[in-house]
C-alpha cells in the first residue's frame, strides 16, 4: 500500500475503510485502482502507456480521497461508533476459544489463552502459537463491522488492545480538538470487556475425567478459533498465492522451478454459521464461515485401479463385485416387505440402503479421478458410453471434451444407466420391477452425483 506520507496508523485506518466498508467513498476509489492495475498487468503493449496513465490518475484521486477521509469519513466513523457503543451497553469479549463454535444458541462469550514462552513443543495447542491472535465475541452480528474495526492492526496493535490499554494518542491523528479525542476514547473503550467471560451454559459439551481418588474433573472443550486461524492462513497461501501457483503449474508440466512447494493433501472443509457466519465471531466471518480440517486417519493400502475400458457403462465390473453384498442386502430387504403396505419407515430404509451403494460408486470413480498419470485414457480403445467417459476421464485435455463436460448433460444417462443397472440387479422370479423404480433409483443418484460433481469442481479450484 503507497502511504503516500501518511503515518502508519492513518494507513491502517485507510487499509479498512478501503477493504472491510463497501459503503466507503474510500473502497469505490480503491477499488477502481485495483481494477485497473489488474487491466494493466494484464494489458497489451499497445494499450499499456493508455492504461498506465489512467491507472496514474485514479492514485491521484485515492490520495485526495484519503485527505478528505480524515476530515469527514473517518472522524464521523469514529463517533458513531463510540456512540453505537453506549446505546448497546454490552461488551465485546476478546477470546481465543468462543463458545458459539459449539453451540450456536450459547451465549456469547468465551476464554482467552495466551501463548506461553515456555510452552512445550511436544504438543500443538493455541499456546504453541508465535505472535498474537484472538478473536472477538459480541452480542449481535449487525455489529460485525464495530468488531472488525476493533481487530484492527494499526502499528503492531490492534484497537481493542490500544483501548484496553487506555492508550489514546492513535485518536489524535484524526482531530486536533481533545475533547472529541476524550469522547471517543470513552465510547469506544465501552467495547472492552473489563472481566473475563469464563461461564458455563447447557449446550457447552461436557467430558467427566477420571480422577486417582474416584472423583472426577468436569471438563469442556472448546474450539480454537486462533488455532483455525492460523491453519487457514497456511492452508491459503498455499492453495491461492501466486508463487505457489507458478510451483504448481511447473509441477503439472513437469518442469523446474525455484522453491519450495507446499501442499495440504485430502483437508476437510467444516462450515459455521451458515449464510451468518457473523453470529458466531468476527474470525469466522473473516474465514467465510470454513474451517479447514487436516486429515488425521491411518494409511490406506493403495490396490491398483482397473480402468473400465472394456465395459458399455461404470457399472459393470469392479463396481458390480464391490457392490454385491450391498444389492443383496436390498434385494432381500424389498422381498421380506413386498406384501406389505408402503409407509415412511420402509421407503426410508430402501433410500438409506441405495445411498450406500451410491456411496460405492462415489468412492470407486473418486480412485478412477486419482489416477493422474493416466488422464485422456478413454480417448483409444475405450468401449465406455461417451457419457460415461465424460463423467469418468476428469483430467483428459480436450477443450471440446471439457465444454460437454462442465455442461452436466451427461449425468441424465449416466443416472438412467444406474436405474437400469440396480433393476436388473435386483430381479428375482418372487419380484418384478417396472420403469418406475429404475426411474426413482436414477432420481436418487441424480441428487447425490450433483453435490458430488460441485464438490468436485470447488475442490479443483482449490488446487488450481
Amino acid at each position: 500500500m503507497e502511504t503516500d506520507d501518511f503515518s502508519v496508523v492513518k494507513m491502517a485506518v485507510f487499509g479498512f475503510f478501503e477493504t472491510k466498508i463497501k459503503k466507503s467513498d474510500l473502497y469505490k476509489i480503491k477499488d477502481k485502482v485495483d481494477k485497473k492495475q489488474q487491466e494493466v498487468n494484464k494489458g497489451t503493449d499497445k494499450d499499456r502507456p493508455k492504461k498506465e496513465e489512467e491507472l496514474k490518475l485514479l492514485k491521484i484521486q485515492l490520495k485526495q480521497q484519503r485527505r478528505d477521509s480524515l476530515l469527514s469519513e473517518i472522524p464521523s466513523y469514529l463517533t458513531e461508533c463510540a456512540e453505537k457503543a453506549k446505546s448497546v451497553d454490552k461488551p465485546m469479549f476478546k477470546v481465543t476459544h468462543p463458545v458459539k463454535f459449539t453451540h450456536g444458541l450459547i451465549p456469547y462469550g468465551g476464554i482467552y489463552s495466551k501463548s506461553s514462552p515456555t510452552n512445550s513443543d511436544r504438543y500443538l495447542t493455541t499456546e504453541s502459537l508465535r505472535g498474537e491472535y484472538y478473536d472477538i465475541t459480541n452480542s449481535n452480528g449487525n455489529l460485525i463491522t464495530h468488531a472488525r474495526f476493533l481487530m484492527l492492526n494499526l502499528d503492531g496493535e490492534t484497537v481493542y488492545n490500544k483501548l484496553e490499554k487506555e492508550e489514546d494518542d492513535w485518536l489524535s491523528e484524526f482531530t486536533r480538538d481533545d475533547k472529541q479525542v476524550k469522547q471517543w476514547s470513552e465510547g469506544l473503550r465501552l467495547w472492552v470487556a473489563e472481566t473475563e467471560s469464563i461461564k458455563n451454559a447447557s449446550h457447552l459439551k461436557q467430558n467427566y475425567f477420571p480422577l486417582e481418588d474416584h472423583s472426577y474433573h468436569l471438563t469442556s472443550p472448546l474450539f480454537s478459533s486462533s488455532m483455525c486461524q492460523k491453519l487457514y492462513e497456511r492452508i491459503r497461501f498455499s492453495a491461492f498465492s501466486q508463487e505457489n501457483k507458478q510451483l504448481r503449474t511447473a509441477k503439472k508440466k513437469n518442469k523446474y522451478a525455484d522453491g519450495i512447494l507446499v501442499e495440504y493433501p485430502s483437508f476437510a472443509v467444516m462450515n459455521f454459521g451458515g449464510t451468518q457466519p457473523q453470529n458466531i465471531s468476527t474470525g469466522n466471518f473473516e474465514r467465510h464461515g470454513e474451517a479447514f480440517l487436516l486429515p488425521c486417519s491411518p494409511p490406506k493400502w493403495q490396490s491398483k485401479i482397473q480402468l473400465p475400458i472394456s465395459n458399455t457403462t461404470v457399472y459393470a465390473g469392479e463396481f458390480d463385485r464391490r457392490t454385491w453384498r450391498l444389492v443383496k442386502d436390498l434385494q432381500y430387504y424389498l422381498m421380506e416387505n413386498q406384501g406389505k403396505k408402503g409407509n415412511m419407515e420402509i421407503r426410508n430404509h430402501v433410500t438409506q440402503l441405495v445411498y450406500q451403494i451410491i456411496d460405492t460408486l462415489f468412492d470407486y470413480v473418486s480412485e478412477i479421478h486419482s489416477i493422474g498419470n493416466r488422464a485422456g485414457w478413454s480417448k483409444t480403445d475405450c468401449k465406455l458410453k461417451e457419457s460415461h467417459k465424460l463423467w469418468l476421464d476428469l483430467n483428459r485435455e480436450d477443450e471440446t471434451f471439457q465444454l460437454y463436460r462442465e455442461s452436466g448433460e451427461w449425468q441424465n444417462e449416466v443416472c438412467r444407466d444406474f436405474g437400469l443397472w440396480l433393476n436388473k440387479k435386483l430381479e428375482h422370479k418372487k419380484m418384478v420391477f417396472a420403469k418406475i423404480e429404475s426411474s426413482h433409483w436414477a432420481k436418487l443418484l441424480k441428487r447425490q452425483l450433483r453435490e458430488f460433481e460441485r464438490d468436485l469442481t470447488y475442490a479443483k479450484e482449490v488446487v488450481e
